[in-house]
């Protein structure tokens, strides 16, 4: 497989051929010498399939590798969460019993917990073991947060919690399990929405989804943008989960119940 590497080496070269073209233009109406961004500039990922066309998740808000990594989960806006499988058909539901607005779902890879984002209550949620009950685990202020514009995405890795308001502002959260509070937080002023996340383990890198732009970023931890796909595909993206053992993306669409994989091409 190519790696991310490749590609943004191939996105340099692409920038420096653009200031060849257009750099000494004068007739370019003032904007004389500038590069386009191509880290903004969004590539396509490869070969879509679509799953749960037939038995649909409503509310489907939120993707990720269950704790074992046999199979998916995916979480909705009413409280339910689903084991799926890789095959895309919906196996069962899980005995929670809650009434919260989960907008996104997580497992830690180390220890094996699973965790959802509260959008309403700017609050990160644990799953209890017998999978009946949920335990709040902290908030997250957000200063001048918006109502139903809340904490919408969220990934675990490096022994923290990512999380992400989903605008207004578009700020990713850090929170330390070890240490117990928010330990950094960086605003990503390219994004509409910051819809979901998922943490890649391979780059040390986040994966963001924004489903206003219909657009996939990888992005450092400090927020700087390393390239962007087109995920317009999904007409309304609200959760990613990277997965490299199939070689995929999975995505979930909150307006029409949808699973989506997208296969990986860098």
């Amino acid at each position: 497989m190519k790696t991310l590497f490749r590609r943004l080496l191939s996105v340099s070269v692409m920038a420096v051929c653009a200031f060849a073209l257009v750099g000494c233009d004068s007739d370019n109406g003032g904007d004389e010498g500038k590069i386009v961004d191509d880290a903004k500039t969004p590539w396509a990922l490869g070969e879509v399939t679509t799953y749960l066309t037939d038995n649909k998740i409503s509310g489907f808000s939120g993707v990720c590798l269950n704790e074992n990594g046999t199979g998916l989960y995916g979480v909705s806006d009413s409280g339910e969460i689903y084991n799926i499988s890789f095959e895309g058909e919906k196996l069962s539901k899980l005995p929670l019993s809650a009434v919260k607005d989960f907008e996104g779902i997580a497992t830690d890879a180390v220890t094996k917990k699973v965790y959802m984002c509260e959008e309403r209550e700017w609050a990160i949620y644990e799953l209890a073991a017998d999978q009946q009950n949920v335990t709040k685990v902290t908030d997250i202020f957000v200063a001048n947060g918006v109502e139903n514009k809340g904490l919408e995405g969220i990934t675990c890795g490096n022994g923290c919690i990512y999380v992400s308001n989903q605008s207004l502002p578009t700020t990713i959260y850090t929170y330390s399990l070890a240490e117990g509070e928010v330990i950094d937080s960086v605003t990503v002023d390219f994004a509409k929405f910051l819809s979901d996340l998922s943490y890649d383990a391979t780059t040390n890198t986040l994966w963001c989804v924004d489903s206003k732009q219909k657009l996939l970023f990888n992005l450092t931890l400090e927020g700087e943008l390393l390239a962007t796909y087109d995920v317009s595909f999904v007409p309304k993206a609200e959760g990613v989960c990277v997965d490299y053992e199939r070689g995929v993306f999975w995505f979930c669409c909150d307006s029409l119940g949808y699973l989506y994989s997208a296969q990986m091409n860098f």
